[in-house]
């Protein structure tokens, strides 16, 4: 009877522990933001553009507010990776200026704070063209160098079922989910 009750409680922690990996809560910097990460289902081509109509349609989309108009989408690649998939797309521009920069910021810890913590990664694109990235250091942001192959993107101007007009669409997947 004991060991039937030990096993029980362990399959029933196995369990809770595969719920929350499948559907973990996440909250984004930006307190209008709250996402979920959802495992997707049609893993993306990282070409800067919808290459199918049903390429993002597994991932929950929420709409950018404040100095950007656009959405963006975000999963975990599948389970044999835990790769982050991302899709940023900026409606209201189709220009290719060189001041040109995405930035998307990950708290890991989701703690806040007025400088990065250490357990916080900054990923910039400049001009559509250079990666870099950063850690941040408890009062600001280090430059570190990614592995070969960790960060995979791309950006082009292009149109999306989320919206028809040609505008800024970026694809990145980062391989080592910021650790």
């Amino acid at each position: 009877m004991k060991k039937s009750l030990h096993s029980a409680l362990a399959m029933l922690f196995i369990c809770s522990l595969l719920l929350l990996i499948i559907a973990g809560g996440v909250k984004a910097g930006n307190p209008a933001y709250s996402i979920t990460e959802y495992p997707s289902i049609n893993t993306a081509t990282v070409d800067g553009k919808w290459t199918a109509n049903d390429e993002w349609t597994d991932t929950p989309a929420t709409e950018l507010t404040g100095n950007a108009t656009g959405k963006f989408g975000y999963n975990i690649q599948d389970f044999t990776n835990l790769g982050l998939e991302w899709i940023v797309e900026i409606f209201t521009d189709n220009t290719n200026d060189a001041g040109d920069y995405w930035q998307i910021c990950f708290d890991d810890g989701n703690d806040g704070g007025m400088a990065p913590d250490t357990d916080d990664f900054k990923i910039e694109i400049i001009g559509h063209t250079t990666l870099k990235v950063y850690k941040g250091t408890g009062t600001g942001w280090q430059e570190i160098t990614p592995e070969a192959g960790e960060i995979k993107w791309n950006n082009t101007i292009s149109a999306s079922p989320w919206n028809s007009t040609p505008h800024w669409i970026l694809e990145l997947v980062d391989t080592s989910k910021t650790s």
